[in-house]
């Protein structure tokens, strides 16, 4: 009896082998890739494989296995819909990276392997350094770097050392982190913590939020500004809205109203702000300082949120009328300017406008003089100059275009709005 229960047992072990043999057969299905109908083309941070799948009813899908930069294993798959699948997670530029193509029946068992290998090209987290620079600027320091392509996604992180107010001691202080974009890009980084030399470093960080690279820059002098007192400002612009009822006209550029104090005070279709239009874009404030000035910047504030909505011109779409883009030129005739600055962003930016600071311009839950006075730091946009020994004494001001915030208020008229206007000049 014995015998027996052992024979019986070998039997079953024996059935089971058999059956687990023949189970990693049934995952395999004798198709051999065909690596010729497959190529790559490198790209930023990685490649594109194009791919041909065989007339053949069984094979379903293809499948690419490779390592990337991190040495993570990725399986990427394509179907007959589509002719080509993207390989990402490199960062520096690669050749021959080992790649394993398989087919995939209906059933979902795999076929044989076979090998081939692609080439990448830098991230921009990677190629970002490849031209970056920091420069001397007022307040801070100007970024400047040149992407060539599109592709070349990711973020750099800006820090300084300066003083950790919890310690007291020397420490590594984020100031700014940016989204890489395509072509020529500078940017103004201003610190709070005022020095007369920085110490920059800036981080690169992927999509996966893996870190890249990093790189120092010393002792990068920056220069003190000052603001140019307002009642010495002469300000004319032809295209300048003037409602005295709705209190909208030149004289609130330069009150001193940077909040929107006296509308949070007026009647509810009072507003102390300043317009240009009908048709404004692209028209023309002109200042005269009365005397030469090395120009820094000019600051455009935006009212924060005093109405619950805004009728008339506004047409209860405020930042409809903001500028997102403004170029500046200097003069000392009045007649030959020059561009000394300029800024942009996208006009549908979504919710990185520079007039998006904390939500307080958007028309809800209006704000009191109250609430006014506790706001830290109000809501404007810093067109910053590089650094120059050159003097002005006028400063044209032109609004390329504006913000469409609210598509279906669309801002026909061509309206532009500025709560106040300041212009800063070398300390």
């Amino acid at each position: 009896m014995k015998t027996t229960l052992i024979n019986i047992s070998a039997v079953a072990l024996l059935a089971l082998a058999l059956t687990a043999c023949s189970s990693d057969d049934d995952n395999k299905f004798s198709v051999t890739p065909d690596v010729a109908s497959v190529s790559f083309s490198p790209r930023s941070g990685g490649a594109v494989m194009h791919y041909a799948l065989p007339s053949n009813l069984d094979i379903q899908s293809v499948r690419v296995r490779y390592t990337d930069a991190q040495g993570k294993q990725d399986i990427v798959e394509g179907s007959y819909l589509g002719d080509s699948l993207t390989l990402v997670g490199f960062n520096e530029a690669r050749t021959d990276v080992p790649a394993y193509i398989s087919y995939v029946n209906r059933q979902g068992d795999v076929s044989e392997e076979v090998s081939t290998s692609f080439s990448t090209k830098d991230s921009g987290p990677c190629a970002f350094f490849k031209e970056a620079e920091v420069k001397s600027a007022w307040n801070g320091v100007e970024l400047s770097y040149n992407l060539p392509d599109a592709g070349m996604k990711g973020f750099a992180h800006i820090f300084y050392i300066g003083t950790d107010p919890m310690t007291n001691k020397p420490d590594t202080i984020l100031a700014k982190t940016i989204n890489l974009q395509q072509g020529e890009n500078s940017s103004f980084i201003k610190f709070e913590q005022e020095m007369d030399d920085y110490d920059i470093v800036i981080r690169t960080e992927d999509y996966r939020g893996y870190f890249v690279q990093s790189k120092e820059w010393k002792d990068v002098k920056s220069y003190q500004t000052v603001k140019f007192p307002e009642d010495q400002l002469k300000v004319t612009c032809p295209s300048s809205y003037e409602d005295d009822d709705a209190k909208i006209g030149l004289k609130y550029l330069t009150d001193g109203d940077d909040r929107g104090y006296l509308s949070a005070k007026g009647n509810y279709d009072q507003y102390y702000t300043f317009a240009m239009g009908p048709f404004g874009i692209g028209k023309n404030i002109d200042i005269d300082l009365g005397q030469a000035k090395v120009l820094a910047s000019v600051r455009i504030y935006a009212q924060c949120c005093t109405k619950e909505s805004y009728d008339g011109i506004f047409n209860n779409s405020y930042a409809n009328l903001l500028p997102n883009e403004v170029t500046i030129y200097g003069s000392n005739d009045g007649e030959k300017w020059t561009p000394i600055g300029h800024h942009y962003e996208p006009a549908d930016a979504g919710s990185n406008e520079w007039f998006s600071t904390y939500g307080l311009v958007n028309r809800f839950n209006p704000l009191s003089y109250d609430d006014l006075s506790q706001i830290p730091t109000p809501v404007y946009l810093d067109v910053t100059f590089s650094i120059s020994d050159n003097s002005y004494r006028y400063v044209r001001v032109v609004p390329n275009s504006v913000f469409i915030d609210n598509p279906y208020m669309p801002n026909r008229q061509q309206y532009v709005t500025m709560q106040e206007l300041e212009v800063y000049t070398k300390k």
